[in-house]
């Protein structure tokens, strides 16, 4: 096919110059001296022998043709059902060596097509159509993935709903939660109740038994507690030694906003924020790296905040001014 490619496309380069000429003569008016000039001119530089070829075999049609147009069946666009679409004479036909049978007969027929003969295969020259081929190639792999898909489905577990819990408690908020190694700790409060937090611990019953279906039998352990102040926000400290650990709380106490730390029943004012009526607290997140931990205030809608150093904080009197960053 690339032969063919490179001969047509010397003939026709040829025959653009032989009809380049023919046109700069007929302007010229013939056997004019400008016409003879012309002829003489360009007569040298034009190969008649190919000029011929190209006007005999290749200017009503070129020898690419059988091998880039649509044949009966396979036509560009169509769509079919996976029946349909095996049910065509070229699926079950198309192989390598079928079209390696086709193209030797094609070569020692002289390149004509209604010479290639295949006992097996009703139109032997699809073989060598390059649409016909891509369309048989592109059913055949839709087909293959189809048969991926079902083989990786029958593999997979029909889904499921993961196991729930429900929780034993009175908050209808959760504001925070952290998972250890056999319990986890959730933090919440009751929108009626401002000023009181609940802490729920969830641990697995050692003593249930456990199946796939049921799951294990669960322990909750709810306990209250009060603080002074309307409680804004709520989060566990974490990255921090054990010692230090807790719940870090966003308390507003008649005009003054606090950040209190809580651990076990013990209260610690680490900071309050001046009175600045340009700044309302309103959330904060805590966060940093090993031995770094910092608590970030937002106010304002989350348009300001401020940023306060827990590593300072915690380890000082926790008085107004100390641990502060703008």
């Amino acid at each position: 096919m690339q032969l063919i490619i490179m001969s047509e496309h010397r003939e026709f380069r040829a025959f653009i110059k032989w009809l380049k000429m023919q046109v700069e003569i007929a302007a010229a008016e013939p056997f004019s001296q400008n016409a003879l000039e012309v002829e003489e001119r360009e007569s040298p530089g034009i190969d008649c022998p190919l000029v011929l070829a190209y006007i005999k075999n290749n200017m009503e049609q070129s020898k690419l043709a059988p091998h880039i147009e649509n044949r009966p069946g396979v036509e560009e666009g169509a769509t079919c059902s996976e029946a349909q679409f095996f049910a065509k004479p070229l699926v079950p036909t198309a192989s390598y060596e079928l079209a390696k049978e086709a193209l030797k007969q094609l070569d020692a027929k002289g390149g004509d097509t209604l010479l290639v003969k295949i006992k097996e295969v009703g139109d032997p020259m699809a073989l060598l159509n390059i649409p016909a081929l891509t369309c048989a190639l592109m059913g055949r792999v839709r087909i293959v993935l189809k048969r991926i898909t079902e083989w990786q489905n029958r593999m997979l577990f029909p889904p499921f709903d993961p196991p729930s819990v429900a929780l034993q408690w009175q908050a209808t908020e959760v504001l925070d939660m952290i998972q250890t190694k056999d319990t986890t700790i959730v933090v919440g409060m009751d929108k009626t109740t401002p000023n009181a937090i609940e802490i729920l611990s969830i641990s697995a019953d050692s003593k249930s038994r456990q199946s796939i279906s049921s799951g294990p039998m669960w322990n909750q352990t709810a306990t209250q507690h009060a603080f002074s102040g309307e409680i804004l926000d709520v989060k566990f400290i974490t990255g921090m030694p054990a010692e230090v650990s807790g719940l870090l709380l966003l308390v507003q106490e008649e005009r003054q906003t606090r950040v209190v730390r809580f651990r076990g029943s013990m209260q610690k004012v680490l900071y309050t924020f001046p009175a600045d009526p340009s700044f309302k607290a309103q959330k904060f997140v805590v966060g940093g790296r090993r031995e770094k931990s910092l608590c970030v205030v937002f106010g304002n809608k989350g348009r300001e905040w401020r940023v306060l150093d827990l590593s300072l904080l915690v380890q000082g009197s926790g008085e107004m001014g100390g641990g502060m960053e703008m």
